[in-house]
């Protein structure tokens, strides 16, 4: 979790993934405030936040692998 707060990409990609589940919660039991709500949009939001989540552990997977390399 600390690694996540710590990496702002990959926080922005939690919250849209996050706020997309608890969304499709909200549609699927057919909550009063989640009426409204167009399951598009929900699928729009996740799909963004999984890319997110994925360029971000990919920018932070090459940001260590570069730092290996200067201390050899």
């Amino acid at each position: 979790m600390h690694k996540i707060v710590k990496n702002p990409v990959l926080l922005v990609g939690a919250i849209l993934v996050t706020a997309s589940l608890v969304f499709y919660l909200g549609y699927a039991l057919k909550g009063s405030y989640f009426r409204a709500t167009e399951f598009g949009w929900i699928i729009t939001t996740f799909v963004a936040g999984a890319l997110t989540l994925i360029f971000g552990y990919y920018g932070d997977y090459q940001k260590r692998k570069k730092a290996r390399s200067k201390v050899r």
